[in-house]
């Protein structure tokens, strides 16, 4: 049986994606993004630094500060140096510079603190638009029809621009 994925767990999918991709940056910022689930981030970070990567998690405005933290034990981090559900907590791992890893910040709408992060590298709906892009051509596309369509939908110019 072929579960599909809901939209939210999809675009969280596609946040996990673009998490991986910048697993060497500095910091990232996610907070213009909307309609995704939140735990399901959790894991799928949780799933990246199984592979070695060091990424540190801060979430703001999801719900239950207790369950979100729950979530991110399960998911292997270490509550509060590795997970926090506040920005501060991406706040002062960036003022830690010289200690390895990434630091994530995602938020739900706008938060104190937010100016804090102005460094962190910014996860965009269009980065998110061509993981979604990449997930259907490989889970989607039935006939080579469907393919040249989503390949045209993430590299050709023309539509690229519809993106940003």
């Amino acid at each position: 049986m072929i579960v599909t994925p809901t939209p939210a767990e999809l675009i969280a999918d596609a946040i996990a994606e673009c998490i991986r991709e910048g697993k060497n940056e500095y910091g990232i910022l996610i907070t213009s993004l909307t309609g995704f689930n939140i735990e399901r981030v959790i894991r799928k970070v949780g799933d990246i630094r199984t592979s070695g990567a060091k990424i540190r998690l801060a979430v703001q405005g999801f719900g239950d500060p207790n369950h979100l933290k729950n979530i991110a034990t399960e998911a292997g981090f270490s509550v509060p140096d590795e997970f926090d559900t506040t920005l501060r907590a991406a706040g002062r791992w960036r003022n830690h510079w010289t200690e390895v890893g990434t630091r994530v910040a995602i938020a739900q709408g706008r938060q104190p603190v937010m100016h804090t992060l102005g460094q962190f590298q910014s996860v965009t709906n269009v980065q998110v638009a061509h993981q979604l892009l990449k997930w259907a051509k490989s889970n989607v596309a039935v006939n080579e029809q469907h393919i040249n369509l989503l390949e045209a939908l993430e590299t050709e110019e023309d539509f690229t621009s519809l993106l940003t």
